[in-house]
């Protein structure tokens, strides 16, 4: 509603307005991810990929998506990064916003995993559900630790409750780290989106399609 009212939006608002108004145009189009940022993937007839990126309103090359250095292979294989996402897809990340409104207000408690097990019933490796569960699991273990004193006595470890909140959190720790995700520096962010604008003027990204698109 405010990216309507204000003409002004971010990465997460615009791709997903765009996104809305492809639907009902019937074209095709397709939210993607990288590090801290998404963008609009669609094909040409010609059955070539563009990157639509909104925030500089310009038609992006992978290479330019891909020169953060944060985008590992595993974390493309993966699909964390540079896939495409169903319209189920999607609909279940916006789950992810819901949750980050509600932790906002009320912090964590099962209402979070429950929606982190929506997001994940549709988009398994959808990863910013993945990073609420795995803050929603450290800090019920946190908790379990602090009633057993703190730090964590000997007795924390002999729980067997406890020990299996444990368990869980390094679980989901070594499933993040397994699909290639790095953590990016918000400083290295601000670099990477203002070389967004270099890489905007290079020849590879003057596509006849972006005259059409920043006009």
């Amino acid at each position: 509603s405010k990216l309507i009212a204000t003409n002004s939006g971010q990465c997460n608002s615009m791709p997903m307005f765009y996104s809305i108004l492809a639907q009902e145009l019937n074209a095709k189009s397709y939210i993607t991810y990288s590090p801290n940022h998404s963008f609009i993937r669609f094909k040409s007839p010609k059955g070539n990929w563009f990157n639509a990126e909104l925030t500089y309103g310009a038609i992006i090359s992978d290479a330019a998506i891909l020169e953060s250095g944060y985008v590992k292979t595993e974390a493309i294989k993966s699909g964390i990064y540079m896939d495409t996402l169903s319209l189920h897809e999607t609909i279940a990340t916006t789950i992810n916003t819901l949750a980050n409104s509600y932790i906002h207000k009320y912090g964590y408690d099962s209402f979070v995993k429950k929606c982190v097990d929506s997001v994940r019933k549709y988009y398994p490796n959808q990863l910013n559900a993945l990073m609420l569960e795995s803050n929603w699991q450290t800090q019920t273990t946190m908790y379990i630790a602090k009633q057993k004193g703190n730090p964590p006595s000997k007795e924390f470890v002999k729980d067997s409750k406890a020990k299996i909140e444990f368990d869980k959190m390094h679980q989901v720790y070594s499933q993040i780290d397994a699909l290639g995700y790095e953590f990016m520096p918000e400083e290295h962010y601000l670099k990477w989106l203002k070389g967004l604008e270099e890489a905007k003027q290079k020849p590879e990204n003057q596509k006849s399609l972006i005259h059409q698109f920043t006009r």
